[in-house]
């Protein structure tokens, strides 16, 4: 009997260590780009862009938190708040509230599109899905990347050069190939992209609580502690464990977080895309049907995104790509649930791409015309 529990006992440490080592730990050049795809697609794509923001906590030591956070989060639009609004700032970082800008000019421009107040009202009361953004014409796409740009006041160059430095980093990893991977190894050129990205982003005036909230945030040492970052190079340090992590097939939560601001601001700047999406009409509403189209939308422009960093990883994606590779046993008990490439997924990507090039000519000439 003894012997018995012992042989189980071992079972089940074993199965948790392969469980670590292959589900979540592993780093393997066939299998990452599908990984990635898939925990985007099966999981995190719904949470970093279906849920509410949420409500807001009081109390005397949340005062100064909500009266940052309720200027641009007061509404019932969907945003990522993986630790509430509560502790959203734990997950800050410098010109934060670039993305702020973006989402505020957007929901104003939105307001066009959402018909009767009440029967929204009604919609919204009925469930927790939040309201979704409509397709824009380029002009009113463009108006609202204009407002942002002005919100931002002194900071509007610096907001600007990261909306390029975006732009032009997703592109390149996206169609260059010398911003792919070779094996497990990331590119220099991408690690740079990034580097120079995140250095553009910490420049100059800051407002004032996040930077408060940057400085003295126990969080964040945490964070930079754990990871073992460079404190004479931060942001360099930063752009290599983030590409590391990629090759993992997932991201850790202030990376996650940093990835959602990416992937909302490449959905705001591309609301006149024809994006093509999976159509599921079973509404009893015609306001649920807009915004279950508009949910639908939502989901396929950060699944193109997904893919484009999936094929930056791995050049055959799917799941037979792993399967044919792959340990049948580590497969089965050890691999996280994978999923195909969506078939709309590299026509999406195409026209995405497209509209980016043509907001990268925009922004040049707002701001230096």
């Amino acid at each position: 009997m003894y012997s018995t529990l012992i042989a189980f006992a071992a079972l089940v440490l074993l199965y948790v260590w392969n469980t670590i080592k292959y589900k979540f730990n592993e780093r393997n050049e066939h299998k990452m780009g599908t990984k990635f795809y898939s925990w985007i697609t099966l999981g995190a794509n719904k949470t970093m862009l279906t849920n509410r923001a949420g409500k807001f906590a009081e109390g005397k030591k949340n005062e100064e938190n909500n009266k940052f956070l309720k200027q641009y989060l007061s509404d019932k639009y969907a945003e990522h708040t993986p630790r509430t609004l509560e502790n959203y700032m734990t997950l800050a970082f410098p010109n934060m509230d670039f993305i702020f800008f973006l989402r505020k000019a957007f929901i104003k421009s939105n307001e066009v599109f959402l018909g009767d107040k009440d029967k929204l009202t009604t919609y919204l009361n009925s469930g927790t899905s939040p309201i979704f953004f409509n397709p824009h014409s380029t002009v009113a796409v463009e108006k609202g990347i204009a407002q942002a740009l002005d919100e931002a006041g002194s900071r509007k160059e610096t907001f600007a050069s990261v909306m390029l430095l975006s732009i032009d980093l997703f592109k390149n990893i996206a169609q260059n190939s010398e911003y792919h991977f070779t094996g497990l190894e990331r590119s220099e050129k991408a690690k740079e992209a990034l580097e120079s990205l995140l250095d553009e982003m910490s420049k100059g005036e800051q407002q004032p609580h996040i930077q408060k909230s940057v400085e003295d945030n126990e969080h964040i040492e945490r964070f930079l502690s754990k990871k073992g970052i460079d404190r004479a190079n931060v942001t360099g340090s930063l752009s290599e464990k983030f590409f590391y992590e990629l090759t993992q097939g997932s991201l850790s939560p202030y990376f996650s977080f940093a990835y959602s601001r990416f992937v909302n601001m490449v959905l705001m700047l591309t609301l006149d895309a024809e994006i093509e999406i999976e159509e599921k009409d079973n509404a009893f509403t015609p306001i649920e049907l807009v915004q279950k189209r508009n949910l639908q939308r939502t989901l396929a422009v950060g699944r193109a995104i997904a893919y484009a960093f999936a094929k930056s990883m791995s050049s055959d994606l799917g799941v037979e790509a792993v399967k044919k590779r792959g340990n049948f046993l580590v497969n089965f008990f050890f691999t996280q649930s994978l999923t195909d490439v969506n078939s709309k997924d590299e026509e999406n990507l195409k026209r995405i791409l497209e509209k980016l090039e043509e907001r990268r000519s925009f922004i040049n000439s707002t701001v230096r015309p």
